[in-house]
């Protein structure tokens, strides 16, 4: 489910201290537009499935220095 792939990167993200620092979902579906369905974030039901294209992107922006 999107929402225990997001829990789980957001685990990771606060053992090394940033949790602060990562402030939307993990990730998204990609197709005809650049964010679709499934949402990987907070609250998302949604089942990842095989044959399903989607990006992770676990941005962490640090104020006065920029994001990764």
């Amino acid at each position: 489910i999107g929402e225990q792939a997001d829990n789980l990167a957001r685990t990771v993200i606060a053992e090394a201290g940033y949790a602060e620092a990562f402030g939307h979902a993990l990730g998204h579906g990609l197709g005809l537009a650049a964010h679709e369905a499934p949402r990987l974030g907070p609250g998302s039901g949604e089942k990842l499935v095989s044959g399903m294209v989607f990006t992770i992107e676990p941005g962490i922006y640090l104020p006065g220095w920029g994001g990764v």
